[in-house]
């Protein structure tokens, strides 16, 4: 799942509330592990079902005894400990891989250069042209360089990774005014192990209509 998926079909409050298919909850549940906002987002739906437990269970001092019909399950029933005991403990999980794993990383990548291995994919899909190679160590990020030919029937363009079973890892939206020059992307560590990738570029109109543009192919060595 990627987060504007996981925003726009507001997959966290769905999440809480038990509302997810299964394959959705573990889809957004392995998005947790490298989205910070959304998982800041159920950490303070968690902080707000704490102070609700501490309201909720607060002395009434001056209790009224009127029976009342049973109240129809709300948004609050996922207050109850069989919904909430698994949200706390993906969370504390999430949190703690992001405190001593993903967040050291990544200040680490924000405090210190590094050097990246990278490719050219200029002209790795004219006809003859070489499929390049990367080397790169498991787990670690790289750069590739391409050029995308621009055209005016289209407002943006997506590039989606796809690995070498033909699974697509992730999608990238682009601006149109960026293809004017050669892109360098920082791609994360691909998941799908040592293989044969490809990058496939698509323009958007302002329909929404896609449009290949382009495939660009490379090998990653691990």
């Amino acid at each position: 799942m990627e987060h504007q998926e996981a925003v726009q079909t507001h997959a966290t409050e769905k999440y809480l509330l038990g509302e997810l298919l299964p394959e959705e909850r573990d889809a957004f549940e392995e998005h947790l592990f490298d989205c910070r906002d959304c998982a800041d987002d159920l950490r303070a739906a968690a902080t707000f079902v704490e102070h609700s437990k501490v309201a909720l269970s607060a002395p009434d001092a001056t209790p009224v005894r009127v029976a009342a019909p049973a109240p129809k399950p709300g948004w609050l029933s996922w207050l109850r400990p069989a919904i909430a005991a698994p949200v706390f403990a993906l969370l504390l999980a999430v949190i703690a891989y992001q405190s001593f794993v993903s967040g050291p990383a990544a200040r680490a990548g924000r405090e210190t250069a590094m050097i990246l291995p990278s490719a050219s994919l200029i002209a790795a899909n004219t006809r003859g042209g070489t499929t390049p190679t990367i080397n790169v160590a498991k787990g670690r990020p790289f750069l590739v360089f391409l050029d995308i030919p621009g055209d005016p029937r289209f407002v943006s363009y997506t590039a989606e990774l796809y690995d070498p079973a033909g699974t697509k890892e992730w999608a990238l939206p682009i601006n149109a005014a960026a293809v004017k020059d050669t892109l360098s992307v920082q791609m994360p560590a691909v998941r799908g192990g040592a293989g044969t990738y490809a990058l496939a570029v698509y323009g958007v109109s302002e329909r929404g209509e896609r449009s290949e543009v382009g495939r660009y192919s490379f090998a990653v060595q691990q």
